[in-house]
């Protein structure tokens, strides 16, 4: 007998629908045709090219349009969309949830700055693919947002960061 899913959901708790709600964002971001990224994995790509044409002052970042990704670069995305957007979830809750579009770009893009700084502390320089990679790995995006606001993802206060960079 096939349960349908509609038909509980107003019966389910608001944690309950939280859940689902978390985990339908991430399986969304994976349910794409071949070959064609989610919009959350477009905003975080796009996030990773301007934070690294800002870090070379326009010089030596690849722009969108000069070329098309490689496969390591779409497997690379791909994995890290999926660990930001989960990460995003399961450490901002509703404030991601309700986030505007503008507001979630600030974030993407606060998001790849710190991980482009402490991608470089390890490396001279740091390639889109690089820096997706380190997206990809939770407790690496976690050191590195905990390397530029000390103590605020332990504590849970991570969502103040985020509320600061979502109203401005």
């Amino acid at each position: 007998m096939a349960v349908n899913v509609l038909d509980k959901l107003p019966k389910m708790t608001r944690e309950e629908l939280e859940e689902v709600n978390r985990r339908s964002s991430v399986l969304l971001s994976l349910s794409t045709k071949e070959g064609k990224s989610s919009p959350f994995a477009e905003e975080l790509w796009s996030a990773v090219h301007s934070q690294l044409r800002i870090l070379h002052k326009g010089r030596g970042a690849p722009s969108l349009g000069q070329r098309g990704r490689s496969d390591k670069e779409r497997k690379a995305l791909q994995s890290a969309s999926k660990t930001v957007e989960s990460w995003l979830a399961s450490n901002l809750g509703d404030s991601w949830g309700k986030a505007s579009k503008v507001q979630k770009v600030s974030l993407l893009n606060l998001i790849a700055h710190c991980v482009i700084k402490a991608t470089l502390q390890e490396r001279e320089a740091c390639s889109p693919q690089s820096v997706l990679s380190f997206m990809a790995d939770e407790f690496e995006l976690s050191e590195a947002i905990d390397k530029a606001f000390p103590g605020y993802l332990s504590s849970g206060m991570i969502w103040m960061v985020a509320k600061v960079v979502c109203d401005s």
